[in-house]
């Protein structure tokens, strides 16, 4: 009887603040957080990552299918990636070349709203691009030393001025696109 009455007084509480206990679970947009989730070391070194661990499907290879797969993923509190998606892909193959390479990636800083962790949603494109015979060694020596190009300010700097910048066209909202 105890563990009844606990029960339904703990289900009334809930429902009468049931903010916090979604506020837990609720999935940020990425430009909308004070700190954006990223790979231990930057982006760069993602994509050093990414051009280590990915293996060109061979199906693909003799295909010559080149391209860009994108994903969706969440990055946890904990810095784990969960609900991998592809939200456009090339190949089955290549697909799962993609979600395998971004399953297995090593955890990621959270990102943080108020001074806490939270729960992320990311998009990302994975590259998939044929380096001529004999140049692949190069190829991949260069794409370690490249210098990406960075905002003024950083990447948050950047989605806060597109937020705040960037008109979406009266005609698209009328479609409901």
């Amino acid at each position: 009887m105890r563990k009844l009455i606990f029960l339904a007084l703990m289900g009334f509480a809930m429902l009468l603040n049931p903010a916090k206990a979604q506020d837990q679970e609720k999935i940020y947009d990425f430009v909308s957080i004070e700190k954006q989730p990223n790979f231990p070391g930057g982006m760069q070194k993602f994509y050093e990552y990414l051009g280590k661990e990915i293996k060109y499907p061979d199906k693909a290879k003799v295909a010559k299918t080149q391209g860009k797969v994108f994903l969706t993923f969440v990055v946890e509190k904990e810095g784990t990636l969960s609900g991998i998606e592809v939200i456009r892909g090339l190949t089955e193959e290549t697909n799962n070349e993609a979600i395998r390479v971004i399953k297995n990636s090593p955890k990621w800083n959270p990102g943080i709203q108020k001074g806490k962790a939270v729960r992320v949603k990311y998009n990302i494109a994975v590259n998939f691009s044929l380096s001529p015979k004999g140049t692949e060694k190069k190829a991949n020596v260069k794409k370690a030393n490249q210098k990406f190009p960075e905002y003024p300010g950083g990447q948050a700097k950047l989605y806060s001025y597109l937020a705040k910048n960037v008109k979406y066209p009266e005609q698209a909202k009328k479609d409901k696109m």
